[in-house]
Order: structure tokens, then C-alpha cells, then sequence
């Protein structure tokens, strides 16, 4: 079984209307389609923590993907800190191959400084794979975590948050960073936190991702 999930807000039609129908599709000719424990439930905006499932103890990795670069996303278990699952991409052929989360604007503001934390897990082939701290883009370089804002004129990305120290007794190690939110990027079409930047062919896993607003922002009157 795998698991469908999305956000859509009714437009006053859809708010009109006598009936709405539910319906799924995109299935190749030929293949039957089964479905179960469908509900539609009202959403609630939750800005304390701008990441949803970050911490992926729903079972999946809703509201992430690998990034359109490439990459195979799967559930990784044990996650970090005694929890049960984190998010693992897999088959990495490339620096900027890891996963993605788009996030709600109406929790994003500007001018404002954000804190991003994680855990970081490596493999490769199934062993604990140990990066080093003071080193990006190397074959031995620990990821990153970006802000990538699509605006009209391109992609703007930069890196917002990094490994520190040495992994943990079971091979994860803490990530993290602040950074400025600019005007141009809370005017952007989407606004991602990407990860990326683990050596080629390694497993990158991440867990325990948290974003948030710093509350006594340095430098801002």
C-alpha cells in the first residue's frame, strides 16, 4: 500500500456547489486501482515548526521528494534518536541529488532570521559512511541544507545550514544554521529547503528537521 495525501483550499464554487466528488486517476491502462481509509479533514496552519513531517513518524515521507535532479526516496529505519523511521534517498549519482520539502508561504515573513536543525545519517552499501565536518563538496564532504527560491527570473539557492562535530554512537550527525529570509524570497513563486551535497553514490538520510523563526534575531533593530 502506499500512501496519497495533499492541501488544496475550496474556491467559493467548489463552496457553492450541491456536490463535490472525490476521484482517482493516473493508473497505466489495465492496472486496477484500489483505495482505502480515505478522509478529507479541515487543515490547520501551524507555523511553530515551518517544516510538516519533519520528523517522519506518520510512517512516509508526505510532504517530501527527492529533488527533480534525481534519486530514489524510500523510508529509512531506525530513525534518529530511538524514533522509528527518517527519510533516505538512495541510487545518488550527483552532489545536488537529495531530497526536498516546498514550503507554505503564509508561514514564511520577511525581513526575518530562521533557524533550520536536523540529523544527518550516511550509508554507503549498507555500512555507516563518516563525512568530515570542515569540508563541502569533497569525497569525503558533509551535506548541506539550502533555500532554493523559484522566482521569475531563475532559481536563487543558497546553503543555510551544515554538520557540526562528529556523528552520534549510532552514526547520525547534528545540522544546523540561521539565516536571513530576504524580501525576494517571500516574494518568489515557491520557497524549498533542500538537502543535498553528500558524496555521489552515498545514501543521504535525514531526520528531525526543524525550522524556525528566531524570536531575538541578531542584527535587526
Amino acid at each position: 500500500w502506499g500512501t496519497l495525501h495533499g492541501t488544496f483550499f475550496p474556491t467559493s464554487e467548489m463552496i457553492d456547489a450541491y456536490r463535490l466528488f472525490v476521484y482517482f486517476r493516473g493508473a497505466n491502462d489495465g492496472v486496477d486501482i484500489e483505495i482505502d481509509n480515505v478522509s478529507i479533514m479541515t487543515y490547520s496552519l501551524d507555523c511553530s515548526n515551518v517544516v510538516k513531517n519533519g520528523d517522519f513518524e506518520v510512517g512516509d515521507f508526505r510532504g517530501w521528494s527527492q529533488t527533480t535532479a534525481g534519486g530514489v526516496p524510500s523510508m529509512f529505519t531506525p530513525g534518529a534518536s530511538g524514533t522509528s523511521f527518517a527519510m533516505m534517498v538512495s541510487d545518488r549519482t550527483y552532489l545536488n541529488w537529495g531530497m526536498e520539502q516546498e514550503l507554505d508561504m503564509d508561514c514564511l515573513e520577511s525581513p526575518a532570521q530562521y533557524h533550520v536543525a536536523a540529523k544527518i545519517k550516511l550509508m554507503d552499501g549498507g555500512n555507516p559512511f563518516t563525512c568530515n565536518a570542515n569540508v563541502i563538496y569533497g569525497s569525503d564532504g558533509c551535506p548541506v541544507a539550502a533555500i532554493s527560491s523559484e522566482q521569475a527570473t531563475g532559481t536563487r539557492t543558497r546553503d543555510v545550514s551544515a554538520v557540526v562535530g562528529s556523528a552520534d554512537v549510532d552514526g547520525w550527525y547534528d545540522m544546523r544554521g540561521i539565516f536571513e529570509l530576504y524580501e525576494s524570497d517571500v516574494a518568489s513563486n515557491k520557497v524549498k529547503l533542500v538537502f543535498k551535497d553528500a558524496p555521489p553514490t552515498i545514501d543521504l538520510i535525514v531526520d528531525e528537521v526543524v525550522m524556525t523563526k528566531v524570536e531575538s534575531p541578531v542584527g535587526f533593530e
